[in-house]
């Protein structure tokens, strides 16, 4: 069908479209479709709507430009030798790559590299650095792996630990001695080694304002956040006679470290309950968020979780949250490993509590 083979043209990046390849396209598909040979419903006549797709395809052709051309040996030569040298060095080491070199994330590839002493990164300093550490030294590693008694034993031979393990999403978190990152990645059960990388947060810099004695309510604190005029939810609560009694509103973050004196302060209520294990350490964004969570729906019942370390652990949060009654979650978190073009684990996570009735915001 036409309209495949575009959209598998469009996706893959290495074989653009150029003219002659949609014109080429046009009567291939016209030819030898099936589906442009039978009646379609509404349509005068076989292959109508057939033609219709050849038809734009071809003025498509028409209208785009060539496809661009190779860069030449003038282009190439505005590069610096330093750099060109750098360039074609890490194209032969990477072809170079057993199976089990080419299941490590490149950072720890390079940073493996270094601590051998190889040559070539003394050209390329900048490469396979800053790694997160436990405080013993070893890596903080995300695993992607078919987990077994026999790896889990290897990983301890190996001087390694596991830290966290998600069944489902077949991900596990570990910390391992430099030394042995490629001797782990030899196991077939391994699929894939990278840093653990840390969630990033959206940090959210807003000026409270001090609510005046004439809108103060008894339930909410001292200082009440702007968004509360700004979405007119202070309207809402006074028109309509709510204020999230009954909802449960959950939060995930990096932690909720002030929590006990913005309690104290009658900012947040006494009741606001935490997963186990799940308080986080980090800015406190976590309480910030229930705080303004709390200014436009006092009445609401209120949860915490953090985000990290890893996605797993995100993706765990949400289902338990959702389990534990939250009927409305909120995050101001992400991955930069998460997929792009498919549901990740937290992406699955969302779907799951969504379909079981919850409200998600991201």
């Amino acid at each position: 069908m036409i309209v495949r083979w575009l959209i598998a043209s469009v996706v893959a990046r290495s074989n653009p479209l150029s003219p002659q390849a949609l014109a080429d396209a046009a009567a291939i598909s016209f030819q030898r479709d099936p589906e442009c040979r039978r009646p379609a419903p509404g349509l005068p006549s076989p292959g109508s709507y057939c033609t219709t797709l050849a038809g734009l395809l071809l003025l498509l052709s028409s209208a785009l430009p060539a496809a661009p051309a190779r860069p030449d040996a003038a282009s190439v030569s505005q590069i610096s030798p330093t750099a060109q040298a750098q360039i074609l060095a890490l194209v032969e080491e990477k072809r170079a790559r057993s199976p089990a070199q080419r299941k490590l994330d490149s950072t720890l590839w390079y940073a493996l590299k270094r601590h051998r002493g190889d040559p070539l990164m003394a050209e390329l300093p900048e490469l396979g650095t800053g790694l997160p550490r436990a405080p013993d030294g070893r890596l903080l590693l995300d695993m992607k792996a078919h987990m077994d008694a026999a790896l889990l034993d290897a990983i301890g031979a190996l001087g390694g630990q596991v830290d966290r393990m998600d069944d489902q999403a077949r991900q596990i978190q570990l910390r391992l001695p430099m030394a042995q990152l490629e001797a782990l990645a030899e196991y077939p059960q391994v699929r894939a080694l990278r840093p653990a990388l840390p969630p990033s947060f959206r940090a959210w810099h807003m000026s409270p304002t001090t609510s005046d004695a004439t809108t103060a309510s008894a339930r909410l604190g001292s200082v009440v956040s702007q968004g509360d005029a700004g979405h007119r939810v202070d309207v809402a609560r006074s028109q309509y006679a709510v204020d999230g009694t009954g909802v449960t509103a959950c939060a995930i973050s990096d932690s909720v470290d002030e929590l006990a004196q913005l309690q104290a302060t009658g900012e947040l209520p006494g009741d606001v309950f935490v997963l186990p294990g799940q308080a986080g350490v980090g800015t406190s964004e976590g309480t910030a968020l229930l705080e303004i969570i709390h200014d436009l729906a006092p009445g609401a019942s209120l949860g915490f979780a953090r985000a990290g370390p890893n996605a797993a652990v995100m993706a765990a949060n949400i289902r338990a949250l959702r389990m534990a009654g939250c009927d409305v979650i909120i995050d101001d978190a992400y991955f930069l490993t998460e997929p792009v073009f498919q549901p990740g684990v937290i992406g699955q996570a969302i779907d799951d509590v969504v379909a079981d009735g919850a409200i998600y915001v991201t």
